[in-house]
């Protein structure tokens, strides 16, 4: 049974049922509920609409900015990073973590308003009308948190910063399981104490579109706790954006964040730690973290010195989101339209012909063609391939073929391209052996 709070036109949970929340929203379907896997509250007009995101065949944002990115493999297995943008004329992200050692691991970032520092931003939320007093009058309860650019007008937080039930605790506490959206997002980047915490400060922006997985809507379970929020402005643009990388693990490897917690009064702080756990969803480490930092970046530093953004720090006990394909993807398609369904298995060699497996992960069918033979990896990557030697086969989508291709003297990689509009995408790889192993990067280029 769903019981209807008439005084905030509320939906709440009262039985087994596992209805969510819609506070005092008007809802639109995109998507049907049921297919949808992504929910979108849109600030301004006060409604939800539902999204079915395809994390292995999608386009560009229509609300996204038109800035492109490659997207690559480095050398983790299974693991891709896409580069941000630094607008500053600056060596190295990675120099940040040497600063932070010391006594106390909680330390002021002194002057944010420079890279690496200038994407963190601090997040006020205003719950509208979220709390009925004993007098009946309706009361908006403020929240703060972190967050940080990933895109050109795209925000990344925790989504429990903009979707919660804010009257669950202290004397807020109404005995309803009522979540609901923030009804107004701010976002100050790098702001440095109260003074500058005003209307006119000059790298302010306010939330649009607030984006979180639909089934934190339903639990707001913290396996899903990440949101994506779309900004008014291309605040990215003037003062730049993460990169980020997923499925990322090395137990014990160093990790960062820098953040706003509520004891700072508006000032920036960075922590570092390494990671102590993990699960498939969330990371722990040993930070030290406080409430207001929750949204914040969790950095690390790979083997050859590039830094991403790995995942968003949620909660205390020093836990994560870790980004996994579909949130890599779903935020990626707010930076890039170009996409690439094609993944290669290595299912062994046989007779100097090394079996191959290729599927496609998209919506729609590819019109592939491969390399017969082995070749060098930068024929690869560019598709230098003669004529010849080039092979089409059909793969339907969501499924896949199997190829044979060669060996072929000294060469050592394999390829595989598509066509779609002027755009060609290769998917390659090297490193083969024959127990099933394979290193996969993707690369594409318009012609």
């Amino acid at each position: 049974m769903i019981h209807v709070d008439s005084r905030l036109n509320r939906i709440s949970e009262t039985s087994e049922t596992n209805v969510s929340d819609c506070g005092a929203l008007k809802t639109v379907s995109g998507a049907s509920y049921e297919s949808a896997n992504v929910v979108n509250y849109h600030v301004d007009t006060k409604e939800t609409t539902y999204e079915y995101f395809d994390s292995y065949d999608y386009e560009q944002r229509n609300n996204a900015s038109n800035f492109n990115l490659h997207a690559f493999k480095d050398d983790y297995s299974y693991e891709v990073s896409s580069d941000g943008f630094c607008p500053f004329d600056v060596d190295s992200f990675g120099a940040s973590l040497n600063s932070i050692i010391g006594k106390d691991d909680r330390t002021l970032v002194d002057n944010p308003k420079r890279w690496p520092y200038f994407p963190v931003c601090k997040i006020s939320m205003v719950f509208e009308d979220a709390y009925v007093s004993s007098d009946g009058t309706e009361e908006d309860i403020t929240a703060s948190g972190t967050g940080f650019l990933m895109g050109p007008n795209l925000l990344v937080t925790a989504a429990h910063c903009v979707y919660q039930d804010v009257t669950s605790t202290r004397s807020y506490q109404d005995n309803i399981s009522n979540p609901l959206f923030a009804g107004s997002v701010t976002v100050m980047a790098a702001v440095e104490g109260t003074s500058e915490s005003r209307p006119d400060y000059p790298y302010l922006a306010t939330a649009k579109t607030i984006a979180i997985s639909k089934h934190f809507f339903e639990h707001t379970d913290p396996d899903n706790d990440w949101a994506a929020i779309t900004l008014d402005r291309d605040l990215g643009l003037s003062i730049g954006y993460y990169g980020k990388i997923r499925n990322w693990y090395e137990g014990g490897a160093k990790v960062f964040s820098y953040g706003y917690p509520f004891d700072a009064y508006d000032n920036m702080v960075q922590t570092h730690g390494k990671l102590t756990g993990k699960t498939d969803a969330q990371y722990k480490y040993d930070m030290d973290t406080k409430v207001g930092q929750s949204g914040s970046p969790v950095f690390m530093t790979g083997r050859d010195g590039a830094t991403y953004v790995c995942g968003v720090h949620t909660r205390e006990g020093n836990y994560g989101t870790r980004f996994n394909d579909f949130i890599y993807n779903y935020l990626d398609s707010f930076v890039t339209s170009k996409t690439n369904p094609i993944r290669l298995q290595n299912i062994g060699k046989t007779n100097g012909q090394w079996k191959i497996r290729v599927h496609n992960r998209g919506s729609l069918p590819i019109q592939l063609e491969y390399g017969k033979k082995m070749c060098f990896l930068n024929d690869a990557k560019l598709w230098k391939i003669n004529k010849s030697d080039i092979a089409t086969i059909t793969v339907r989508e969501y499924s896949f073929v199997q190829i044979f291709i060669s060996e072929n003297v000294w060469a050592t990689s394999i390829t595989t391209s598509f066509v779609r509009g002027r755009t060609r995408f290769v998917t390659y790889a090297n490193n083969l052996s024959s127990g099933g192993g394979l290193k996969e990067y993707n690369y594409w280029f318009d012609f």
